[in-house]
């Protein structure tokens, strides 16, 4: 059975219902599994020993709830905190050395883009996944430009993970060797992560598919925000191509081929389920105040219900009190003490005609909000 695109949007609408039904427990589910998760990768690291009681399961669902109660950048912190102490119980050494980049890279993110903490854990589990374009891609549509430092911290962390064995063969030494073994071992670092050009390659990448939909996404055209991401997509594609080619990335070109088309799918079904927009109904009002002329478009959301159909029968006695009743309506009351019909049992046309008179007009809805705006900045 062939489905049209009002049955789409027909699905779409129950589904956005009940997502804002069961929203409160969905964030609070969805969360904790994301942290239970990242949580059981960071002890599961090749590297680690995994034993300690801080490495089992009850401890990890502990800190998963605190970090659901907590904001999520403190969850970022909890990850970070359980990475340093299984270093530490391999090379002390080590996990003090990398204990410290971890704290200074999550201190600079975190006091500058405090919303976007996130996206440090993000970056390297999407590269870990080859699907290198799904981050860039929903930051440059739904964040901004200023997702693009966020985004570099995550690639460091990557790069850091790529060299973190050299911190854990680090062993005990005397004292008055210990200051030359610590300065090779961050000077081999250093070199290995600014150096390594699959990571600067993708640093470049990533934050030009930012600039690139960001950019298109503020130009006022229909369809732009998929647009936007498709092209976006393309060009991270042929660049991880090239990266293939010259580079030796650590990805099959059929597999970078699929999964840029299957981050182009996510986020645009993302975009899909957070805003549908009726292009056709558009409108372009303009109006000014003693100070500004405003020009504004106006698109509304498509939002379609779930269809009832409901088959009413209507025996003869039926049918003639509706008669009756609407001519009632029709005909000027003449007891001025009668109570006018409730509004359930008018004719369809008066109605409509009621519900269009008593909902205010576009033009003044939009006067009033920046009426509303303007009064919140002088008060500022």
């Amino acid at each position: 059975m062939r489905m049209n695109l009002g049955t789409v949007f027909q699905v779409r609408g129950i589904v956005a219902k009940l997502i804002k039904q069961y929203e409160f427990v969905l964030k609070i589910l969805l969360k904790f599994a994301a942290f239970l998760l990242v949580f059981q990768l960071v002890s599961g690291y090749d590297g680690f020993t995994g034993k300690g009681i801080y490495n089992a399961l009850p401890v990890h669902m502990l800190l998963a709830m605190a970090a659901v109660l907590l904001p999520h950048r403190c969850g970022v912190l909890l990850s970070f905190v359980l990475a340093i102490v299984n270093m530490t119980q391999v090379s002390l050494i080590g996990g003090i050395i990398g204990g410290v980049f971890l704290v200074i890279l999550y201190i600079t993110i975190a006091r500058l883009f405090p919303d976007h903490v996130y996206m440090l854990l993000l970056v390297p589990l999407c590269i870990n996944l080859k699907m290198y374009l799904l981050v860039p891609l929903f930051a440059g549509l739904f964040v901004g430009s200023i997702a693009i430092v966020p985004i570099i911290g995550g690639t460091l962390l990557w790069g850091f993970i790529q060299v973190l064995p050299k911190f854990l063969e680090m062993e005990q030494a005397a004292l008055d060797a210990l200051p030359k073994m610590i300065s090779d071992v961050v000077v081999y670092s250093l070199e290995q992560i600014f150096r390594n050009e699959t990571l600067i390659f993708l640093v470049f990448v990533f934050s030009g598919v930012v600039l690139l939909v960001n950019l298109l996404n503020k130009i006022s055209m229909d369809y732009i925000q998929y647009i936007s991401i498709a092209v976006g997509m393309v060009m991270g594609m042929v660049c991880l191509i090239v990266g293939k080619i010259a580079l030796g990335l650590d990805c099959g070109y059929a597999a970078i081929i699929f999964l840029s088309l299957l981050s182009l799918l996510l986020i645009g079904l993302l975009e899909f389920m957070h805003m549908a927009l009726n292009y056709q109904a558009a409108q372009k009002i303009a109006f000014e105040d003693d100070d500004y002329y405003y020009y504004v478009k106006v698109i509304p959301k498509i939002n379609m219900g779930k269809m009832r159909r409901e088959i009413k029968k209507i025996t003869g006695a039926d049918a003639a009190q509706e008669t009756v009743r609407a001519s009632e309506w029709e005909r000027p009351a003449r007891n001025p003490e009668k109570k006018p019909l409730p509004r359930e049992a008018r004719p369809a046309e008066e109605r409509s005609r009621t519900a269009k008179q008593d909902k205010p007009s576009l033009i003044s809805t939009i006067r009033k909000s920046f009426d509303t705006k303007k009064k919140d900045n002088e008060e500022e």
